[in-house]
């Protein structure tokens, strides 16, 4: 009796069975790569290169957010300082390094997951929704493309799940302002992370007659917003307004934003199949429903973001967080349905086969170490070799791991260029003055790319000459 009872609980549906096994082949995946990106001793990180610069600056006493970017170094930083703060205590004992900062990343994922299991729990009631809630934010295709990377990006949506379940889930004012920290962490980790979450839970309890406390988070989420920004601004004598808001208005494409948000919605193809079953269940499940909903709609906008100039598919992670909660809401069984989740099963296999192609494919986990491999122990050599100040565009992941400082940051400041917000006068000078004694560019470089300006190759061809190759990178040297 007992062992027939076992059976029919392990085996209770294919939904099941395949949640199970997806389970366990997805946490093999990732711990296999995120293992192997963690530990591989050369990241490819090209953004994380100038937030690890930025980290030292920090170790070292420095101001973050310099307004002066007319003379060495040209770099800004358009992130907020959370990320910074928290490696602050590791980096002082450790150096540079890019281990803590990909370990608070994969952290960060796993609490995501967590946090949105919980969320659909809380507005279910039932744990298999939330398991699968929770899966599909870990299988998010573009999502797991950047944790086991050196960003801001999951730990903002570590931090801003976490203020959703705890603006909901409130009962008392400690843990209003617990939610409303939580909320202005992940703003001043990204600034993104400003709309989808805090307006979700607004507009959930105002649809709950619940309007005092929409007020009074929204209140509390404002005035430490404000407050931090107002310290964080006299801190840095103004610089902090210049990094996180004027060099963060680029170039923006309308038509680029809707394409890359209708390819992330086709590769989450899995879950949007499933937005119709919203309606369906708005009646039994109104809580649920009209939660997925809002937040699906404020996320879309967000996501809008991905038009900006500089930008990458992570600007739209929290869509796909969306997409799951719309999964979750949908695989809820309810009393009238007959189907009992098999095909909704079969929509959660077609997500998880979509995010392990993704991942196969991915362009930071597989085809970038067969070439990287090879070069890094030569590039690096040159590095440790050369005494004076290097540029480099691909391989500056290296300088900023290497512990050599960040001269110049190609993509923000040449778009920063584009945009009439700053004057490349003063870095072409420089390199008519041959101040750098090396250049690591990339061959595929070019005066129309988003990196080097027509200007800027042109300065590099007058005073330096390709000394050697190094697989993809050309070395220019200074011409005697």
């Amino acid at each position: 009796m007992c062992a027939k009872r076992y059976v029919s609980v392990v085996w209770l549906s294919t939904p099941l069975r395949l949640l199970c096994i997806a389970y366990v082949v997805t946490v093999a995946l990732l711990a296999y790569d995120y293992g192997t990106e963690i530990f591989f001793d050369s990241p490819p990180n090209y953004t994380g290169a100038t937030l690890l610069d930025r980290a030292m600056w920090l170790v070292r006493g420095e101001n973050i957010y310099t307004s002066d970017i007319s003379r060495l170094p040209f770099t800004v930083n358009m992130y907020g300082p959370v990320y910074f703060l928290l490696q602050y205590p590791f980096l002082v004992f450790s150096g540079p390094t890019f281990l803590y900062g990909e370990l608070f990343s994969v952290a960060s994922h796993v609490i995501s997951a967590f946090f949105a299991g919980l969320i659909m729990k809380r507005l279910t009631g039932n744990t298999m929704s939330a398991a699968i809630t929770g899966l599909v934010v870990l299988a998010s295709p573009f999502v797991c493309g950047i944790v086991p990377l050196y960003r801001v990006d999951v730990l903002a949506q570590a931090l801003s799940l976490a203020g959703i379940y705890t603006g909901i889930t409130a009962k008392t004012r400690r843990m209003d302002c617990l939610s409303a920290l939580l909320f202005a962490a992940a703003i001043y980790t990204k600034l993104t992370y400003a709309l989808a979450g805090p307006a979700t839970v607004f507009f959930f309890h105002v649809c709950q007659r619940e309007k005092k406390k929409a007020l009074v988070q929204g209140a509390l989420l404002a005035g430490i917003s404000g407050l931090v920004f107002g310290v964080c601004q006299w801190i840095t004598a103004g610089g902090f307004f210049f990094n996180i808001i004027i060099a963060n208005m680029l170039h923006y494409s309308l038509g680029s934003a809707l394409e890359r948000v209708s390819s992330l919605l086709f590769l989450s193809l899995g879950a949007c199949a499933v937005i119709p079953e919203l309606w369906r269940r708005k009646v039994l499940l109104p809580d649920a429903a009209r939660f997925a909903s809002m937040y699906l709609v404020f996320a879309t906008i967000a996501s809008m973001a991905l038009g900006r100039a500089g930008s990458g598919f992570w600007y739209g992670s929290e869509l796909e967080v969306a997409l799951a909660f719309v999964f979750g809401v949908a695989t809820t069984p309810i009393p009238d349905d007959k189907k009992k989740m098999g095909n909704n099963g079969w929509m959660l296999a077609i997500q998880l086969i979509i995010y392990w192609g993704m991942l196969g494919h991915s362009p930071y986990h597989m085809s970038l170490r067969s070439t990287y491999k090879a070069e890094v122990p030569r590039i690096k050599e040159i590095i440790a070799a050369t005494d004076g100040p290097i540029l480099a565009d691909d391989y500056i992941g290296l300088l900023a791991q290497a512990g050599r400082p960040i001269y110049f940051e190609p993509t923000s400041m040449t778009q920063l260029y584009y945009a009439g917000r700053w004057s490349q006068e003063p870095f072409l000078t420089e390199l008519r003055k041959g101040t750098f004694a090396v250049i690591l560019m990339t061959k595929t470089a070019t005066p129309n790319t988003h990196r080097w300006t027509r200007a800027m190759m042109e300065a590099i061809h007058e005073r330096y000459y390709v000394a050697s190759s190094i697989g993809d990178t050309e070395v220019w040297r200074k011409k005697e």
